[in-house]
């Protein structure tokens, strides 16, 4: 019964404070021209038809470096995403990137996630700025 406990509380202790694992792996981290409530609607074989921004590893894994699994019951409140992608072991993966909050939402998983409230503002400032890069800038110019 004791070591049943001790088991159970390294396993929670893990998933809480470390990255969750399978991302640790994650490689070629891209962020699409996508930022809208449809964003679970594209399906991950159309994206390569839509520009993209390459995302640093090194800063992924600095926002992911205390990501939190979130419980399948508590819902989740979405107005609006990016879609990302990352491979792992050369099979790529989608992420919708929410608007707010630092939520992500792994589609082939079907999990949530949360950046770690500390780090929400940076995330969602950073990811913004990735995804103006690809966004043409617009002068108006006097005739």
């Amino acid at each position: 019964m004791a070591l049943t406990t001790i088991v159970k509380t390294l396993l929670t202790a893990t998933l809480l404070c470390g990255q969750v694992p399978l991302l640790e792996h994650a490689k070629k981290w891209k962020l699409y021209n996508i930022s809208d409530e449809s964003a679970f609607s594209f399906r991950i074989d159309t994206l390569k038809n839509f520009k993209y921004a390459n995302l640093n590893e090194d800063t992924i894994k600095y926002f992911f470096s205390d990501l939190k699994e979130l419980p399948e019951n508590q819902p989740q409140f979405w107005q609006g995403a990016y879609i990302a992608t990352f491979e792992i072991n050369d099979t790529l993966y989608k992420l919708e990137i929410s608007h707010y909050g630092g939520l992500l939402f792994d589609e082939t998983r079907k999990r949530h996630y949360q950046i770690a409230e500390n780090k929400i503002d940076e995330w969602l400032t950073y990811v913004r700025r990735s995804f103006l890069t690809m966004q043409k800038p617009t002068r108006n110019f006097p005739k």
